[in-house]
């Protein structure tokens, strides 16, 4: 049954391209506040399943509830980081960052009081994932995983309700994975709302998150908390 309770509510969900199914009879509940990871290989059907709660994706069957609500097409209530990073080449750090809130705004110039505000939430984010003194530089000027990092902040400051992540760390050394699952898990809590995250280890995995879903072959094989 569904519940509003739950955020997301996916139930008895396949998906097929052609003749292929992609994903086989899915159900998965997540609360606010909660980070939970899609674990399992490449072509699973981890990605699909975000897209379908992002709503880029309509499911064959079943159904994808956000608040007791069908999840419809994409909005600003739902952010999503992929794998490849997605900023502008012509903007500084900062300007990347700041254009997700700007276009929340609906506006890329606003007036200085409420530029100066988003200009600071947008620095608070840089300074999160340790990016604050890149801010005047422009993305081929940083790594793939500082670029990254950027590419979260830049989510992030549009204030969703439900957070996607598509193997976000996957250009990151073992310590700056930790430290954005880490962080990850703090801003759900703290701002209470949904991280779900897409990744190859489960490991990684059960360190930080309340739930893991486990699917291979388009199949949720396992799916529980995790333990503290």
């Amino acid at each position: 049954m569904t519940s509003v309770e739950n955020k997301i509510h996916i139930e008895d969900v396949d998906k097929y391209y052609g003749e292929k199914r992609v994903l086989d009879n899915i159900d998965l509940s997540v609360a606010a506040g909660e980070f939970c990871t899609l674990v399992g290989p490449s072509g699973c059907g981890k990605s699909t399943l975000l897209r379908l709660i992002l709503g880029q994706e309509q499911p064959t069957h079943g159904r994808v509830n956000l608040e007791g609500a069908l999840a419809g097409f994409p909005n600003t209530k739902r952010g999503i980081v992929f794998q490849k990073y997605s900023l502008f080449p012509n903007l500084s750090v900062l300007d990347n960052v700041l254009l997700g809130k700007r276009m929340t705004q609906h506006s890329w110039w606003l007036p200085w009081p409420k530029n100066k505000v988003i200009k600071e939430e947008a620095m608070d984010y840089l300074q999160r994932v340790r990016l604050a003194d890149a801010g005047h530089k422009y993305p081929h000027e940083l790594s793939g995983g500082m670029q990254q990092l950027v590419a979260i902040a830049q989510t992030l400051v549009r204030d969703p309700e439900i957070l996607l992540m598509d193997e976000p760390t996957s250009a990151l050394d073992l310590h700056r994975q930790m430290e954005v699952l880490s962080f990850m898990r703090d801003v759900a809590k703290g701002q209470n709302i949904i991280v779900l995250i897409a990744i190859h280890d489960l490991n990684h995995a059960l360190q930080y998150c309340d739930q893991a879903m486990a699917i291979r072959d388009g199949r949720m094989v396992a799916f529980g908390p995790c333990a503290d």
